[in-house]
């Protein structure tokens, strides 16, 4: 951004915009497993990784918690018309009943029992998926969003910061130009009025005064200037150098823990369809028990018990 001027000063010119922050770099690949950090790759990708990670945390908010939702409705829907058809092919019965019914309606009714704890488990997975994992999810997406929120208002911070710098730099270079020109201009009036044969004393005296005084605006300005110059640089290596790329970094961290929380909540849907297998196994275990206690034979022969007058045929 410097341009050097005539008789000014030879201060370093601001700092190239690259950076290599090996801290940094050894830290997020030890962290992440990453080759690259985006602090130092995407230093100029600012709005568009801010909008990456907006995205990211919109379908998570959106996208995956209408997927469970659904899911959730699914399984409530399942458990639900499996207790609707319980209801349906349960008859009322009393004790007596119960005592002398036959193996086979006492096998089908310990299959609906079965079918009833299938439909709880049905249920329980719901929940998991309708309540526990949206509630995680809500939890995630405002963690994520007020951390951004955080960000925003620090890369505004940085950015405001290095602006006013550029402008204090900007401000010293056009008063130093400005007095360049103005000591040119004075010096020049001054040699010519002091070699004209028909200028007073007075003026040559005024044309001198005036040359001196923007001989010490001119030392000033150019003090000022060079002055400005590390102070701008500095500002600036600051910026690309450790506050950027921190900024980035930290948002590369919430884009890398919205990608392990997708998996662990989806671990968490697969571990939690998983866990009622087992207990479904063992509803499934109890139907063959019951379908293996039906004895056909022994249910005619109650019905000859139940039916049977006693009387000999004619």
């Amino acid at each position: 951004r410097i341009q050097n001027t005539p008789h000014s000063p030879q201060p370093p010119t601001c700092c190239t915009m690259h950076f290599y922050n090996r801290e940094l770099f050894v830290l997020h690949y030890y962290k992440f497993g990453l080759a690259m950090s985006w602090g130092e790759e995407l230093w100029d990708k600012y709005e568009d990784v801010v909008s990456l990670v907006s995205q990211q945390t919109r379908e998570l908010d959106t996208f995956y918690k209408a997927f469970l939702k659904e899911r959730s409705k699914i399984e409530n829907e399942y458990a639900k018309q499996l207790r609707k058809m319980i209801k349906t092919y349960t008859t009322k019965t009393n004790k007596k009943a119960m005592d002398e019914e036959s193996s086979q309606t006492r096998g089908f009714r310990q299959i609906l029992e079965e079918v009833g704890c299938q439909a709880g488990q049905h249920e329980l997975v719901a929940d998991s998926f309708g309540k526990d994992c949206t509630e995680d999810i809500d939890n995630r997406v405002n963690e994520v969003k007020k951390e951004m929120e955080k960000s925003r208002k620090e890369a505004e911070i940085i950015q405001c910061n290095l602006h006013q710098s550029y402008k204090a730099l900007d401000d010293a270079k056009m008063k130093y130009q400005k007095s360049h020109n103005e000591l040119e201009i004075s010096k020049a009036t001054y040699e010519k009025t002091e070699v004209d044969g028909s200028a007073s004393r007075n003026q040559v005296e005024k044309a001198k005064a005036i040359y001196h005084k923007n001989i010490s605006d001119h030392d000033d300005s150019k003090a000022q200037y060079a002055n400005q110059v590390p102070k701008t640089n500095e500002i600036q290596e600051e910026h690309f150098f450790t506050l950027l790329p921190c900024l980035l970094n930290n948002i590369q961290s919430l884009s890398v823990g919205n990608g392990d929380f997708f998996k662990e909540m989806m671990s968490k849907y697969v571990k939690q369809e998983r866990e009622i297998v087992p207990i479904v196994a063992k509803c499934h275990d109890e139907m063959e028990k019951a379908i293996e206690a039906v004895h056909s034979i022994k249910d005619s022969g109650m019905i000859v018990n139940k039916l049977k007058t006693g009387d000999v045929p004619p």
